[in-house]
């Protein structure tokens, strides 16, 4: 079987598709990944064909976007750069495209999704989290709307009806139809509740227990379980990294994710909450002009660790609710504090903490971070909520198997 993954966001979205990538590749098929080139050698490392999705300059400038973590315009923010990179994905597509090509993409993987139409080919769309899921039963959270979930369910159909609508498709619609009618596609009408989800196959890559499928999610959805991003290839930790981690008491952990280049404060934040309390402190970024100039010896910045190695020695995670992150969290069984921006962060952070495992503050307040991660540390209750959802986790059939198996099914039925 030829397989043709796209996976469209950071590294939160190109782990997981990564995962299952290379369960594919070890089962022996021909398994192509196309991602930003940003991305080149974490897929060239793992042994599959890489093809840019443009530039890593293309990546930069999209998370540099100060409107790309701001809730009433982030989803604009990513429209912006999907619509930018849209037929470069259809023309790369459709270029390695053959007749026994399955093609696999992320939830905003609408290149994938086209091709699939346009050259009737198998297909599945993955979405890494459950918000990506329009539902009126089982609604995402949403900042400043804690009633929303209480309300009748036929309000919460017209609500979410009227968000798909009035924001979702207004954002765009007309743009997708516009290069749809370029690639010789009729118009759609929905693209977010309806299009986006491929007829053939969706795969939630999570498990039940952290959110149950509901009536009016897809009817062919298949939940793997969480494809936690532990490749081999990536399973190291610097020499100054490791040599910090033995040299005292286990640290907390700070993140504001990979993408997050405008996060000065929240790490000034972590630095005096860890510093009130007398706690170690590593702060993970890839921008090194976000981090606090002068710090401690008990504070180290990094710009990158695999969460799979790190977060097992942490004594506890504050980070931004994104799923890879939440994710780790859950499968080293630690404590987590979140704080999130934007996107499906907030449903993130809301089922961490329906979970037991996580407390969420949305604010910057040095003094509530300090003492919401002391709170944290001494709870007994949260500690054996920890230690079941990494059980869960452990024993959990392989989610990377299960998706492989359910993408193995698409080439043996039959292209309508």
């Amino acid at each position: 079987m030829h397989v043709i993954v796209t996976a469209i966001g950071s590294a939160g979205d190109i782990n997981p598709m990564l995962m299952y990538a290379c369960e594919l590749d070890h089962r022996g098929h021909e398994v192509d990944f196309i991602a930003n080139g940003y991305f080149e050698d974490k897929v060239k490392k793992a042994g599959l064909n890489f093809f840019a999705l443009g530039g890593a300059d293309l990546y930069l400038k999209a998370v540099a976007d100060p409107e790309l973590w701001n809730p009433p315009t982030a989803f604009q923010a990513v429209w912006r750069s999907e619509k930018a990179s849209l037929q470069m994905s259809v023309d790369l597509i459709e270029k390695h495209l053959r007749p026994d090509t399955v093609l696999v993409g992320s939830t905003l993987a609408f290149g994938s999704r086209m091709i699939q139409e346009k050259h009737h080919r198998r297909g599945s769309t993955i979405h890494l989290a459950p918000s990506c899921i329009i539902s009126a039963c089982d609604p995402m959270a949403m900042p400043g709307l804690p009633f929303f979930p209480h309300l009748p369910l036929p309000v919460k159909h017209l609500a979410m009806s009227a968000i798909d609508k009035f924001w979702l498709d207004q954002t765009c619609l007309n743009d997708l139809n516009q290069i749809r009618k370029q690639n010789g596609l009729p118009p759609t009408r929905s693209v977010m509740r309806q299009w986006m989800h491929s007829s053939d196959q969706v795969i939630g890559a999570f498990p039940d227990w952290y959110a149950k499928p509901q009536p009016d999610w897809p009817p062919n959805i298949v939940l793997t379980g969480f494809p936690v991003y532990d490749r081999p290839e990536d399973q190291t930790l610097t020499l100054e990294l490791e040599a910090f981690l033995r040299a005292g008491e286990p640290p907390v952990v700070f993140t504001a994710g990979s993408a997050m280049a405008h996060a000065k404060e929240h790490f000034a934040t972590a630095m005096a909450a860890a510093q009130k309390i007398g706690l170690r402190a590593i702060l993970v970024s890839a921008f090194p002009e976000q981090i606090p100039q002068d710090l401690p010896s008990t504070i180290l910045h990094i710009q990158y660790a695999p969460f799979s190695m790190l977060f097992p020695r942490a004594l506890m995670v504050q980070h931004h609710g994104g799923i890879g992150t939440s994710i780790q969290g859950l499968a080293a069984g630690v404590p987590q504090l979140v704080t999130p921006f934007a996107h499906d962060q907030f449903d993130n952070a809301f089922r961490l903490r329906r979970l037991g495992v996580a407390r969420e503050l949305r604010n910057l307040n040095h003094d509530e971070w300090a003492r919401t991660l002391s709170e944290l540390k001494n709870s007994k209750a949260v500690e054996l909520a920890c230690r079941e959802a990494k059980a869960q986790i452990d024993k959990a059939q392989s989610a990377t198997a299960i998706g492989a198996d359910a993408i193995e099914s698409l080439a043996k039925t039959k292209q309508l």
